[in-house]
């Protein structure tokens, strides 16, 4: 289970973020808020592959994913002595624009290190020697002996080597279990859908809210979520919420502080962004983390008030890392301390 998460770049942002179901980042413009969003789901969306050609971080970062492992897990790695039944294990990633450090650690020592540049691929420690690939990130091949190597490797190391390997399934495991989606800067899309497909990620802009809604809606497993985003939004004035079929396409229907009802229509900006951060963490499961890159987008206090209220019910067993624009709107947050917290960057 990731408990925390720390980044450190060189000139750059720096923060620490305890995991709680929301998290928000707040600072000064320019202080780095959408930079944390962005490292974060840089690393996280090329875990299990090689990331030499995809990391967009600039200059020196370091960026440590703390995870929660109990006995039984610490069990299978030889020479790992956990003092506690729930301890923890730290995964460190260095980056210096040229050459990539990944560290698998205990608070106090280091019992993995793979080093990489454009020369070599190696692990350092607990042995040394040449390794397939690793520039990837937590994968199979970072510790992968390439065959030339294998047989001398092999009958000396082979105890060190295997527990190298399993440590690093350990925090593979832990990272790549849990889903990373990310959302925003800004929610672009129509209350209309031509087509019925599966949606498990509404993509960044929201283009998949009606089609996962349209999911959501007819999937007992989702009707207390569904209850309580009717209720929310029965708050600002939209009421009997439903998506169904409608001259051909799939549409989102709602009956309006008027008394209209509008089927298909054009979406306010604040209910875009309420609809579609609410339905990804409605598809999100146990564990998973949404980033998002400007929560606050067309926000005003009162439907800010209700989103809060939404995703603190919604988000109980997830996790939301959020940057938000407007401070005056997280200084309105009623909530309890074991819901949310904040992160000044």
């Amino acid at each position: 289970m990731i408990v925390s998460l720390s980044v450190e770049e060189e000139g750059g942002v720096s923060a620490t973020i305890n995991l709680m179901p929301v998290t928000l980042i707040t600072g000064a413009p320019g202080s780095g808020k959408s930079r944390l969003i962005n490292i974060l789901w840089n690393t996280f969306s090329n875990m299990g592959v090689n990331a030499k050609s995809k990391i967009n971080w600039l200059g020196k970062v370091s960026i440590m994913v703390r995870v929660r492992i109990n006995d039984e897990s610490a069990g299978k790695v030889t020479g790992l002595e956990l003092k506690d039944p729930e301890a923890h294990l730290e995964y460190v990633i260095e980056y210096n624009g040229k050459s990539l450090r990944q560290i698998i650690k205990t608070s106090d020592k280091a019992l993995l290190v793979l080093e990489a540049d454009d020369s070599r691929s190696m692990i350092t420690h607990p042995i040394e020697a040449p390794v397939a690939d690793a520039w990837s990130l937590i994968s199979e091949d970072a510790l992968r002996v390439p065959e030339g190597e294998a047989s001398v490797l092999i009958s000396s190391n082979e105890d060190a080597l295997e527990s190298s390997r399993v440590l690093m399934g350990l925090i593979r495991g832990e990272l790549m279990n849990h889903r990373v989606h990310m959302l925003g800067p800004y929610f672009e899309y129509d209350g209309k859908e031509q087509s019925l497909s599966h949606v498990d990620n509404i993509g960044r802009n929201g283009d998949g809210v009606i089609r996962a809604l349209a999911e959501i809606f007819m999937n007992p497993r989702f009707d207390s979520d569904v209850g309580l985003l009717r209720k929310a939004m029965a708050k600002l004035g939209y009421r009997s919420l439903r998506v169904g079929l409608f001259n051909g396409n799939v549409a989102l229907g709602f009956r309006d502080s008027k008394g209209n009802y509008r089927i298909g229509a054009p979406l306010p900006c604040h209910l875009r962004t309420i609809l579609a951060v609410s339905t990804q963490v409605m598809l999100m499961n146990r564990g998973d983390i949404l980033l998002v890159d400007n929560l606050d987008y067309c926000m005003s206090n009162e439907t800010w008030d209700v989103l809060m209220s939404l995703l603190a019910e919604l988000a109980k067993d997830k996790y939301i890392i959020a940057e938000v624009h407007n401070y005056e709107l997280v200084r309105r947050i009623n909530l309890s301390n074991v819901v949310y917290s904040v992160v000044s960057t």
